[in-house]
């Protein structure tokens, strides 16, 4: 069997993933995060190797492999905003808050116990690495380790490293240190993406701040999205420099506008950098995001996302994945 792990939002990759399992006549399951949700019923039995919903049942022999697409975090809020409908004081309060963690950390534990059942089972990806366990700036090591070019980066508490560092590199960009969530509030949202910083920016920074990552500005041609899965690299070249809202990040996307996207084929020795980078990581797919400099034409890694974006890569270059990667967990099977 094969086994579809995804969630039941729009995942538009993983719905056409199945139309192609579906016909070819595939032995397949999909299970998704919210099947295993604190109030809906299952069982995960370790004594005899099998899970259990309301729906199916899988045991653990039946499967060869598995996609990890994704999985819907479970959130306890219905019971914090019970705890919240009575008037407490600030020391019942922080209990609550702390008992609330609790509760997330328990019902958060639940999908490594399922995947744990399948752990001897071919995983693409990863589900380690696809749930938290690659490091950013331990990636960017093990590139710059196999020949292939990064950007110059500090993380910093500083003002006076800031600035040291801006005279020495240039432009300065900034983003999250580790994968990071939109944020919203009512009709606020707070994006997260890469943002430039201006000189006039960091005259106005205080002598120390919270940790923050700053990286040189790399003047770009044009960015790259390439995904991988196992030997086999399908790039897309993305024109966003043109474009103020994505100049410095494409996914801050511009609808009325959209950025081109075309196929595009990789350097065989860029490519094989690549392939000796995801070998040290463990990683057998992936989407790796990618800048060409402007000047020098030069490649400069940013990062790989084991479970990034794929859909847009397969749609705007025909490379059709999705059909792809079922022929490969068919063979896998």
């Amino acid at each position: 069997m094969i086994l579809i792990v995804s969630h039941d939002s729009i995942d538009e990759p993983t719905n056409d993933l199945i139309d192609w399992l579906s016909f070819y006549k595939a032995n397949f399951q999909r299970i998704n995060g919210e099947d295993f949700y604190f109030n809906k019923k299952f069982n995960v039995n370790y004594n005899e190797s099998y899970i259990e919903t309301e729906n199916f049942t899988i045991q653990s022999k039946d499967v060869n492999v598995i996609w990890y697409r994704r999985w819907s975090n479970r959130s306890v809020n219905s019971i914090r905003k019970e705890f919240d409908r009575n008037n407490l004081d600030e020391e019942e309060r922080y209990f609550l808050g702390a008992y609330h963690g609790y509760l997330l950390g328990e019902v958060n534990g639940v999908p490594s116990t399922i995947f744990n059942l399948f752990n001897d089972k071919k995983w693409i990806p990863d589900y380690g690495l696809s749930r938290g366990k690659l490091n950013k700036l331990e990636t960017l090591q093990l590139a710059k380790s196999v020949g292939i070019m990064v950007p110059k980066l500090i993380i910093t508490t500083s003002k006076n490293d800031v600035e040291s560092f801006y005279e020495k590199v240039g432009d300065l960009i900034t983003k999250s240190i580790v994968d990071a969530d939109l944020l919203s509030l009512r009709e606020e949202k707070l994006d997260l993406l890469t943002k430039l910083i201006s000189k006039k920016e960091i005259e106005a920074l205080p002598k120390t701040f919270f940790p923050t990552l700053f990286q040189n500005k790399i003047e770009k041609a044009f960015e790259i999205r390439t995904f991988f899965i196992e030997d086999e690299y399908y790039s897309m070249a993305i024109f966003s420099q043109n474009d103020a809202s994505t100049s410095v990040d494409f996914r801050n996307y511009n609808s009325r506008k959209p950025n081109r996207y075309v196929p595009f084929k990789l350097p065989e020795e860029e490519e094989d950098r690549l392939k000796k980078l995801m070998k040290l990581i463990g990683l057998n797919s992936g989407s790796i995001d990618i800048l060409v400099e402007k000047e020098t034409q030069k490649f400069y890694f940013l990062e790989v996302n084991p479970v990034g974006q794929l859909g847009m890569v397969s749609e705007n270059c025909n490379y059709c994945l999705e059909k792809i990667i079922a022929e490969k967990l068919i063979r896998h099977d």
